[in-house]
């Protein structure tokens, strides 16, 4: 992953929506949008937590209402654009 990671352009920002493998079928399951195992989830979200190491990533915690979400995701735009 580093390897390929090396050889894309770099973003100026990345941003990380977090949210625990099982809220996320939780949340799936309530939208009847398919369905992706949690060993799928935790492989996905350890890959992206490896390239989180970079200090690219933005992590914003998702785990709440919208309303909450939101202002997690104005408060880091705010932070980076201030």
């Amino acid at each position: 992953v580093k390897t390929i990671y090396d050889m894309a352009i770099k973003p100026d920002y990345v941003f990380y929506l977090e949210l625990d493998e099982k809220k996320v079928i939780e949340r799936i399951n309530k939208r009847n949008y398919g369905f992706e195992s949690e060993t799928y989830l935790k492989n996905y979200k350890n890959a992206y937590e490896r390239l989180g190491n970079f200090n690219l990533f933005n992590k914003i915690d998702v785990s709440g209402t919208m309303e909450e979400t939101q202002k997690g995701i104005f408060d880091v735009i705010n932070r980076l654009i201030i």
